[in-house]
C-alpha cells in the first residue's frame, strides 16, 4: 500500500504528507477549513460518512455546502450513511441523486419480546440487565457459543451485566468485556483482541457506528441509550435513558451478520419498535445552540438566513443569544451583536 496517497487530520494530531491526494479528517477540523477556504477550492470532492449522526458540525457543514454546490459546478458531495433519511436529504439538495448500494451481509434473524412477558414501561434497570442475562445465556447455551455484542443504555448498567455474567459463565471459555465512551483508547481495544476464548461485549451506543467489532454473530439490544437534551428553561444539558429510533435499532441489528448467518434478540416487543420515531431526532433539535450560534457569526454567516437542513425553532436562538453575551462572546443580545474579541478566541477552542 501507497502511504503517500492519504493523510489523517483530527484534532492535535496529523498524519501523512500534506500533499496527500485523499484526506480523512473529522467533521469539526473540516469546518475549520472552511474559515480559510469558503469554497473549498482545494478539494474537488468530499465525503461525509456517517451523515445519520448528525453532529452539530455535520448540520452546519450540510448548510455550507448548499451555497458551495451552488458556486462550484465541478464540485462534488457524496452523503453516505446506512440508517439514512435519503428524501430529506434528496429535497435539500437540488439535482441530487439517491444511489443504493447492498452491502454484503448475511441474513440476521430478529427475534422480539413476548409481549405477555415483557413491559418496557414499568421495567427498571435491573429488570432490563436481568433481561439482557437471560438473552445471552439462552443464545451462549441453547443456540452455539459464539462472540455476542450486547447495546445497554449506561456505564452502571453494563457494570452490573458483567458482574451477573462473571458469576454464571465460564471464564475458561467466555471473555466478558466492557465497551463505554470513557475507556481510554487501550481499554477498548481489548475488544478487538482474539484471545481464544467466545467474546462478550457490552457496550453503550460508542459500537453502533463509531466502532465496528469484528466478528459478531449475536446481538442483544436493549433498545434504550442516553441521549444528551438541553433544557432552555433550566439551561441546563442532561443525558436522560430514551428509547432508541427504528434506524438505530437496525444499525444495532447490523452488528451482526457481517461474517455469518446472525441473530439480533430485541428486548422489547415489536409493537413497541413499531410505534418508535423512525429516524433519532439530530442533535441540532436537542441541544444548546450557542455552540451554532458562535460558530455561524464567527464565519460571517447569518443564523436567520442558514440553510439548516432541520432548521430548529427560532426560539432556540434567543437563549444562545443571551447565553453567549453573558460569557462575553457577543456585544449584545440582539441579532446584529458583533463577535468580540474573545468570542473570535472560544470559536476556535473544540469545546462546548
Amino acid at each position: 500500500k501507497d502511504e503517500s496517497l492519504v493523510s489523517t487530520r483530527i484534532r492535535f494530531l496529523v498524519e501523512g504528507p500534506k500533499d496527500a491526494p485523499l484526506k480523512v479528517m473529522t467533521d469539526g477540523i473540516l469546518l475549520q477549513e472552511f474559515r480559510r477556504d469558503r469554497l473549498f477550492q482545494m478539494y474537488s470532492a468530499i465525503l461525509i460518512d456517517e451523515a445519520h449522526e448528525r453532529s452539530l458540525n455535520i448540520d452546519i457543514l450540510l448548510g455550507i455546502f448548499k451555497d458551495v454546490l451552488r458556486n462550484r459546478p465541478d464540485f462534488r458531495l457524496v452523503i453516505a450513511s446506512a440508517t439514512l433519511d435519503a428524501k430529506l436529504f434528496e429535497k435539500f439538495y437540488e439535482n441530487s441523486a439517491v444511489l443504493e448500494a447492498e452491502g454484503r451481509m448475511f441474513p440476521v434473524q430478529v427475534v422480539f419480546a413476548d409481549p405477555q412477558q415483557n413491559d418496557s414501561k414499568s421495567r427498571g434497570d435491573s429488570g432490563l440487565v436481568e433481561e439482557a442475562r437471560d438473552a445471552i445465556i439462552a443464545l451462549e447455551e441453547t443456540v452455539g457459543k459464539d462472540n455476542l455484542l450486547c447495546f445497554l443504555p449506561t456505564e452502571r448498567d453494563i457494570q452490573d451485566l458483567q458482574a451477573e455474567l462473571l458469576s454464571k459463565m465460564d471464564e475458561s471459555k467466555f471473555e466478558i468485556l466492557p465497551l463505554f465512551g470513557r475507556m481510554s483508547p487501550q481499554e477498548q481495544k481489548r475488544v478487538f483482541k482474539n484471545s481464544g476464548k467466545v467474546r462478550i461485549v457490552l457496550a453503550t451506543n460508542i459500537a453502533e457506528t463509531s466502532l465496528t467489532i469484528p466478528g459478531i454473530a449475536y446481538v442483544v439490544d436493549s433498545g434504550m441509550a442516553r441521549v444528551s437534551r438541553y433544557s432552555p428553561q433550566n439551561r441546563i444539558q442532561g443525558l436522560p435513558v430514551e428509547k432508541i429510533s427504528q434506524a438505530s435499532a437496525r444499525q444495532r441489528t447490523g452488528r451482526a451478520g457481517r461474517v455469518k448467518p446472525g441473530i439480533c434478540v430485541r428486548l422489547y416487543t415489536q409493537e413497541d419498535f413499531e410505534s418508535r420515531e423512525e429516524f433519532t431526532e439530530p442533535e441540532i433539535r436537542r441541544s444548546n445552540l450557542s455552540n451554532v450560534v458562535l460558530q455561524l457569526r464567527s464565519l460571517g454567516l447569518s443564523v436567520e438566513d442558514f440553510p439548516f437542513i432541520q432548521p430548529p425553532p427560532r426560539s432556540a436562538f434567543r437563549g444562545a443569544y443571551k447565553t453567549l453575551f453573558e460569557l462575553g462572546a457577543l456585544s449584545g443580545v440582539a441579532r446584529d451583536a458583533r463577535v468580540t474579541p474573545l468570542g473570535i478566541e472560544m470559536s476556535h477552542l473544540p469545546m462546548d
